[in-house]
């Protein structure tokens, strides 16, 4: 199976040109052609598209990844960089996102880490990180209002 972009046009390239082929020799009628050209539309931007998510989701990973590192050693502004850099690869990766709020709240900016944490729960509400991030929404407080209050006491009390 072809692999990369370039390859995967040249297949695709190459069977709409067999059914051309066999429509001008008589081996499928018209609406048959037709029909295979859907097909190898469909199946090629399914395919596509998929590699292209599995490459968004490696990139947001790596950057993750990178990103928890840097927060651990106390970077905390190349960490957001790096973890806003993940949510921009993939805007559906929780993991992302709930890092995100991470930073942003140990940064002091708690509106914002309310949002990435809430945004987590959103896009994979099934995962692991969004858990995460509920857990840390509802240690915080119950409703938004009370949360943003309760972490402004935090930061106040600190």
């Amino acid at each position: 199976m072809p692999k990369t972009l370039s390859e995967r046009w040249l297949a695709y390239k190459a069977h709409l040109a067999e059914h051309s082929r066999k429509m001008r020799t008589h081996e499928e009628r018209p609406l048959e052609a037709v029909s295979g050209w859907i097909q190898e539309t469909r199946k090629f931007t399914s395919r596509l598209v998929k590699g292209e998510m599995a490459d968004q989701r490696k990139k947001a990973h790596h950057s993750v990844k990178t990103g928890v590192e840097a927060y651990n050693r106390g970077d905390y502004d190349l960490a957001e960089r790096l973890f806003r850099k993940a949510v921009d690869a993939d805007p559906g990766y929780a993991r992302g996102y709930a890092y995100l709020g991470n930073a942003l709240y140990i940064k002091g900016r708690f509106t914002e880490a309310v949002t990435m944490w809430n945004r987590a729960t959103e896009v994979e509400p099934d995962s692991e990180a969004a858990s995460m991030a509920k857990d840390k929404l509802l240690r915080l407080g119950h409703g938004t209002e009370d949360l943003v209050t309760n972490l402004k006491d935090q930061f106040r009390s600190r």
